[in-house]
């Protein structure tokens, strides 16, 4: 990101049972996370110029947890006020995994594997006073134990709805808000890698691992994909075509893993932004990353030296230097050449709200949207110069997917 265009602000934010334990009342408020977020907003509208920033240009940019924060922002009335274009990358506040439908559940448990007593029966007053006089090592470990498995659930303290007291960051299930059009309209880039369910080889390539959440297929699957028991067997039928995993349907649960966690989301998100949004002013702009190459945070997942394709987060080395994971890519190289296309697409829409068109594509709009709108694949051109880069465009997505995923999530359509 070190073009002498952006000035690039990271923060830090209380996370786990410190940014995002909820009590559902007053006692402990919760969204602790999206709050310190919210302060560090605060502070960039008013100390950037010090840095020779502009307040009155500055992008949220996010990924995975960081995207679906930055969504969040949009639908608060304070953090809108601070920031003016909106990138999302592999997550979104209406994503599964990003909002909890049982906090005042999940703050019980913490109190119980924190080993105090009283967890079920004492007020949550009593139990935050003794939450708050624990080391807070132990706090910080006990959220390992309400993970049923790996990847199961995929987060388990989120955001809640709060009460309506004096700053309170969510008072409605963001589902709902979104749906109604109650969210601030802004610029946004948002998109997903082109293999994201891969990252749930963490699973298939241990043995152990699979038999265990085999045998519990009809439990586990609902808490990891985040939907109503009652349709798991429509969901296991629907893509494995039986109700285990095995090598026969791997890319098949892979399959089910990124379209329920990212790629249903986001044709969600763009289609409920299309039916409020003045796109003319506020534009949203949709890309997928396809790049293939031999570096992949899969391996750091897995613990196995495997590629399977542009995996979760597998887009981050062409933003970020990490050489702590990757050699820095040469410029003339292909992961060069993709880092610097990369790049100059993210600088040019936060600096000025519009995307590069590396290839043409049309605006998304309503009339655009059927059977979706076009986005941008940035990919490696394999077919005569496999050195080199391309941009791509299409318009497809899966519409029996979607149809399938509106069926099992029937609220907030």
């Amino acid at each position: 990101m070190d073009n002498g265009e952006v000035i690039l602000v990271t923060l830090n934010y209380r996370l786990g049972t410190f940014g995002f334990l909820c009590s559902g009342d007053e006692a402990v408020k919760g969204n602790f996370g999206l709050k310190d977020q919210q302060l560090a907003l605060k502070w960039v509208a008013s100390n950037i110029e010090a840095f020779g920033g502009d307040p009155n240009s500055v992008t949220l940019l996010g990924k995975t947890a960081g995207a679906l924060s930055a969504h969040y922002h949009m639908m608060n009335s304070v953090s809108s006020a601070l920031f003016h274009r909106i990138i999302l990358m592999s997550g979104t506040a209406i994503s599964p995994f990003a909002f909890s439908y049982d906090w005042k559940l999940r703050y019980r448990l913490s109190a119980k594997y924190s080993g105090l007593e009283g967890w079920d029966t004492a007020s949550t007053y009593e139990l935050a006073n003794q939450l708050k006089s624990l080391d807070p090592i132990r706090l910080v470990l006990t959220m390992d134990l309400l993970y049923t498995m790996v990847l199961t659930p995929l987060t388990p303290l989120r955001p809640c709805i709060e009460g309506d007291w004096e700053g309170a960051f969510l008072r409605d299930d963001p589902r709902k808000i979104w749906a109604e059009g109650r969210f601030n309209q802004k610029p946004i880039f948002i998109g997903t890698t082109t293999d994201q369910g891969t990252i749930a080889a963490a699973i298939t390539i241990n043995q152990t691992r699979l038999n265990v959440f085999n045998e519990n297929i009809h439990d586990f699957l609902p808490i990891q994909l985040d939907f109503d028991p009652k349709y798991v067997k429509e969901v296991l039928e629907y893509y494995l075509g039986k109700d285990y995993i095995d090598k026969s349907n791997f890319e098949a649960y892979y399959k089910m893993f990124g379209d329920r966690t990212m790629r249903y989301p986001l044709i969600k998100l763009v289609n409920q932004y299309l039916r409020y949004a003045d796109v003319k002013q506020n534009p949203i702009y949709i890309y997928e990353f396809g790049f293939r190459s031999q570096y992949t945070f899969l391996k750091y997942a897995t613990g196995a030296n495997i590629n399977l394709g542009v995996s979760h987060y597998d887009d981050y080395p062409y933003i970020f230097n990490m050489p702590s994971f990757f050699p820095l890519f040469h410029p003339h190289t292909p992961e060069g050449l993709m880092a610097d296309t990369f790049v100059k697409t993210l600088v040019t829409f936060a600096v000025h709200g519009e995307v590069k068109a590396w290839a043409p594509f049309e605006q998304c709009t309503s009339n655009t949207n059927i059977p979706f709108c076009d986005r941008q694949i940035f990919e490696r051109f394999n077919k005569t110069e496999p050195d080199s880069v391309i941009v791509s465009v299409t318009d497809q997505v899966n519409t029996e997917m979607v149809k399938f995923w509106n069926h099992i999530d029937k609220e907030f359509q």
